[in-house]
């Protein structure tokens, strides 16, 4: 499509998600959010859910410490919320729907060379954390790759016709914690689908535990590298309603901060909602 002055307009790339594996690159995805410099340093969205997350893992540390078992879901190729979630789990059940986004978890998991270097930015988490004296990096690091070689690496999609589970069996016994960022916006369809995804994160939790999702708020697509992908929006009352249709949780409490003009757009703000299940 062209204007008149012959100049050329993107067009509005609605992907699927065979989309995100054929041109999903996590490495460039990496390379611009998670590189850790001077002059690059994390954005808000980085900087909001680790503190959010940090916040409620401490608030609640004395019901989660002890407990076995976490399921990261949709979690691209991305250890942010593992490296947290290790410190209170000893078995990370880390999955994502594109074959690549695991590749690279494996290779850090493995401690290869060619492994996207995370110290930089694990680094920056630890600063967040004003309670941890010693903010010992190797210490982390070590509890995180135990945690995800005690667990499962494998591929998950909302749209299984009868699991969440692609390539894996669900456990026999249920998760402690479900733990989701920035995944159901952008991999619901429907409203439909992000209800029944969230029956059935209901469904795969012990009594007791907690379902907790970080999401942009009201963001309907977002631009990466060269392509516009498309976002289920999703608000605070969406949220609410879909925990309480599952008449297994307890009602969410929200957490959230408004968009300072974020360089992808995502919305008008992010938020955290966490509930248990009764």
């Amino acid at each position: 499509m062209v204007d008149n002055n012959n100049t050329e307009i993107k067009k509005e790339n609605h992907l699927t998600k065979n989309d995100y594996i054929n041109h999903f690159n996590p490495m460039a995805y990496l390379n611009q959010f998670y590189v850790v410099q001077n002059t690059n340093p994390p954005t808000i969205v980085n900087d909001f859910f680790v503190s959010a997350v940090i916040k409620v893992l401490h608030e609640h540390k004395n019901r989660l410490q002890g407990k076995q078992r976490v399921l990261e879901f949709g979690g691209g190729a991305v250890l942010e919320g593992a490296f947290l979630l290790a410190q209170y789990f000893n078995e990370i059940w880390f999955c994502d729907y594109v074959p690549l986004n695991l590749q690279l978890i494996q290779e850090w998991k493995d401690n290869k060379l060619s492994a996207f270097d995370w110290k930089p930015y694990f680094n920056f988490i630890l600063d967040q954390i004003p309670q941890d004296n010693h903010k010992n990096l190797v210490e982390y690091e070590t509890k995180l790759r135990q945690a995800l070689i005690n667990g499962k690496l494998f591929r998950c999609d909302v749209n299984g016709d009868n699991s969440l589970f692609v390539d894996c069996d669900e456990p026999e016994d249920k998760f402690d914690m479900i733990y989701t960022s920035s995944c159901l916006e952008a991999a619901c369809s429907t409203y439909d689908v992000l209800q029944r995804t969230i029956n059935r994160f209901a469904d795969l939790l012990k009594p007791g535990g907690m379902l907790l999702i970080c999401t942009s708020r009201n963001a309907t697509v977002y631009d990466f590298d060269n392509y516009t992908f498309r976002d289920l929006s999703i608000n605070e009352e969406i949220i609410r309603t879909s925990f309480a249709k599952t008449g297994k949780l307890t009602e969410p409490i929200c957490m959230s901060e408004d968009n300072r003009v974020h360089p992808i757009g995502w919305g008008d703000g992010f938020m955290i909602n966490y509930a248990f299940k009764t």
